[in-house]
């Protein structure tokens, strides 16, 4: 009786793109064929690093919902969040879960994260916040309202002043301004500044005061007053110089469906609207000039070492630089699916190198680019 001994060496993973007479490599010795195959067909089976194969381990709860709505589970390693209904959790390595936020909107909206800094920022196109420290705070701080100038008696020179406020963060996170109050005043006059208003946000300090000298432009710094402050005087003119106010009309960071870094900038991905952040300035957004429009609501948002791959429902486009203004190529005149993208090492895709590869499922199956 002839007899062959069919030696399966490896299982190389899951493959049902190639066709069935490419799924096994077979080297014959003597009467054994010893073969390396892909599975065209796999359930509930690991793949260990040896490549055998082994059957999936079963699952026990390890966490009791309390309403039944638990998503966007999310982890860096060192805390895992959740949302469960309205409310924004971390889930303990005792499997207890701790509020970080409440309020959140009752609509089941994922949640998008982003770890930066040791902050983790999160949104999820309606709520926006940070945990920091295991603690949620807000992502930016709202701009103060513009005070009320009147003219007091004092000792400044005559002229027209312009004064603005900021809110200041107990970490010196400042929120941005409105544009300037302003007064001209006669000479040997004062300025009595009123209507102030204390931010109602927690972590809130102190505010910054900034004025400009007489008939000047340019905004300095000349003093601190308490979160509870709502009036104070300015009455000579010793006034202080350092660096120009920047802050007009930056305002905290915009809600969005999408987070992503890219070199210096938080980007967030509202619509069809991707909003940037100033410069290393993470919770500072510049609406009315900082963002990029494209043709019709974004999918796939994913920054790589020398641009950003965004994908609409429509088109997919590569966006080529440092900053804006990018060079913008389209790439495919077909979109992504929303919620579809990963990023894996190149090595896992058949390149060879160790450059992280942005990978997602189009219209027309699994697409793979290299940045």
């Amino acid at each position: 009786m002839q007899y062959m001994t069919l030696s399966l060496k490896k299982f190389k993973g899951l493959n049902n793109i190639l066709p069935t007479y490419d799924h096994a490599r077979v080297e014959f010795v003597g009467r054994t064929a010893i073969t390396e195959a892909f599975l065209m067909e796999a359930k509930n089976l690991d793949l260990t690093d040896e490549f055998h194969l082994r059957m999936r381990k079963g699952h026990d709860p390890i966490y009791n919902q309390s309403n039944g709505n638990i998503h966007s589970l999310w982890s860096n390693n060192d805390i895992c969040l959740l949302r469960e209904g309205i409310n924004l959790k971390y889930l303990s390595t005792d499997y207890l879960s701790h509020n970080l936020r409440e309020n959140l909107t009752p609509q089941k909206i994922n949640m998008s994260y982003l770890d930066l800094n040791n902050k983790i920022h999160y949104s999820d196109g309606i709520d926006t916040g940070i945990v920091e420290n295991y603690t949620s705070r807000s992502w930016g701080l709202d701009i103060p309202p513009s005070p009320v100038l009147t003219e007091t008696v004092g000792q400044m020179r005559a002229g027209t002043y312009r004064i603005a406020l900021s809110y200041v963060r107990n970490d010196g996170q400042a929120s941005g301004t409105k544009l300037p109050s302003v007064i001209t005043i006669g000479e040997n006059k004062g300025i009595s500044v009123s209507n102030i208003i204390p931010s109602t946000d927690s972590t809130v300090s102190y505010i910054n005061v900034y004025i400009s000298s007489p008939d000047g432009e340019a905004l300095f710094p000349y003093t601190v007053i308490d979160n509870a402050n709502q009036t104070f005087s300015i009455l000579g003119n010793s006034l202080q110089s350092g660096l120009s106010l920047q802050l007009f009309n930056l305002v905290k960071a915009p809600a969005g469906s999408i987070l992503e870094y890219y070199n210096g900038r938080i980007w967030i991905v509202s619509g069809d609207v991707v909003w940037y952040s100033e410069p290393f300035a993470y919770e500072l957004f510049r609406l009315a000039s900082n963002y990029l429009m494209l043709d019709s609501p974004i999918t796939i948002f994913s920054a790589v070492k020398d641009g950003l791959w965004i994908a609409t429902e429509d088109n997919t486009y590569f966006f080529q630089g440092d900053n804006p203004p990018f060079k913008v190529t389209v790439k495919a005149n077909y979109g992504a699916i929303r919620g579809t993208l990963q990023k894996i090492s190149g090595t896992f895709m058949g390149k060879g190198d160790n450059n992280m590869v942005s990978v997602w499922t189009s219209k027309k199956g699994i697409q793979k680019f290299y940045k």
